[in-house]
């Protein structure tokens, strides 16, 4: 059987035996890709994706030139009929990315508390981690970075189901586990640092759920150059008034329920994957400059990622 888990470092597994090895980066990522994708694509299409910068009949060369090796190392999983190229899953539970989708988008307000657990357990990290797809080509480090910023949103509608549903039964050092899990994958959510001040206060640890606010407090102001919104601020001063509540207050806006992740429409550009916050100043400041009339160029510097 085949076992493959891309959520966090790629694990390829066959016949429960050792991980494959790949002779090359582009075979484990045509294994990924029809993995993720969960259809079978023609060759052109393939091509085109791994080899975008060559002709047509090179691109389709290097793509023969691969298959041989990987339809030995699989064994028959690699299904090819026609011009057309697929994998052979069975079940969704040979790949984490498919059997995670498959409860996260159809099931995750229905599904079982254990289960949802469960299936948030299948997240070790974000899609393809250390994986350095800017080196297999740059349509498809596109395409990865789409699927890793839907799979992450996913893993934060998971997380923060669960966690509510943990708060509302009363079971705070689970809930406050799981959160803890929220904020480590996005830091800067305000909702996520009131829901842990909360779960702090109704444990009985109210010096803990104060401490909680200062250091959300120094976080926003550090990285964002924000103050805490009104509501965070509210809450502050009820559990600071020792108001300790077993649900949410109800001028507290409790956490904003998630809203499902369209499918993106296929395209060849890259998406803005956050929304921009923080850096009010900064920003006033650009705004300025692209109203002045002598500005002719404005170039933005910054390292890899921080934008």
């Amino acid at each position: 059987m085949l076992q493959i888990n891309l959520l966090g470092t790629p694990e390829i597994f066959l016949d429960d035996q050792l991980q494959l090895r790949f002779r090359t980066r582009k075979a484990q990522a045509l294994l990924i890709y029809l993995a993720t994708t969960n259809r079978s694509w023609t060759r052109d299409a393939l091509a085109t994706l791994f080899w975008p910068e060559t002709d047509d009949a090179s691109s389709r060369k290097n793509l023969r030139d691969i298959l041989p090796p990987l339809r030995r190392r699989l064994k028959g999983h690699l299904l090819v009929e026609n011009d057309m190229l697929g994998l052979d899953i069975p079940g969704q539970s040979q790949c984490d990315v498919l059997q995670f989708r498959s409860v996260l988008e159809k099931q995750r307000q229905t599904i079982e508390t254990d289960r949802l657990a469960a299936t948030l357990q299948l997240y070790r990290g974000e899609f393809l981690a250390g994986l350095a797809t800017s080196r297999i080509s740059a349509e498809f480090e596109l395409w990865a970075r789409r699927e890793r910023e839907q799979l992450h949103q996913l893993a934060l509608m998971g997380f923060t189901t669960l966690c509510q549903r943990q708060q509302a039964d009363g079971a705070y050092e689970a809930a406050l586990v799981t959160n803890q899990r929220l904020l480590r994958l996005a830091p800067w959510d305000e909702a996520s640092h009131r829901r842990q001040m909360s779960l702090l206060a109704q444990s009985g640890q109210q010096a803990a759920a104060l401490a909680h606010f200062d250091a959300c407090r120094q976080l926003l102001a550090e990285e964002l150059d924000i103050e805490p919104d009104a509501t965070t601020a509210a809450l502050y001063e009820q559990i600071k008034a020792g108001r300790v509540f077993s649900e949410p207050p109800k001028h507290i806006a409790p956490p904003t329920p998630a809203t499902p992740v369209p499918q993106p429409v296929p395209h060849n550009l890259p998406r803005q994957l956050t929304s921009l916050i923080g850096r009010a100043s900064e920003i006033d400041a650009v705004q300025q400059l692209l109203q002045a009339e002598s500005t002719a160029l404005l170039t933005l510097v910054g390292q890899g990622g921080v934008g």
